[in-house]
């Protein structure tokens, strides 16, 4: 499978998607609709380092990428991301009943 920034196809992957689950929830076929809503994409923030055209740091750009659930197994670090973010969570939840 194709990494989802490097496909073009990505933003009609999900068009298409989309379309089919309204369609579905309007039949109201709710088999349908969860076998579409299991192949829906997860939205993913992230960051990167944005380079002025004079070479000199320009910051940091948030951007969001669409990984869908037949390309997980091809990014292993994202698992790793998902439990860091629940860690964190934790860890200001726990600072919150501190306080």
């Amino acid at each position: 499978p194709m990494h989802v920034r490097c496909d073009p196809a990505s933003p009609r992957r999900l068009a298409v998607l989309e379309g089919w689950l309204q369609c579905a929830r309007a039949r109201a076929d709710d088999e349908r609709a969860r076998e579409v809503e299991a192949l829906l994409p997860k939205r993913v923030k992230k960051k990167r380092a944005v380079v002025a055209a004079d070479g000199s740091d320009g910051g940091w750009e948030e951007y969001y990428e669409y990984i869908y659930p037949d390309e997980q197994a091809a990014q292993p670090s994202l698992k790793i991301l998902e439990m860091a973010h629940k860690w964190k969570r934790q860890r200001a939840a726990e600072g919150e009943e501190d306080a």
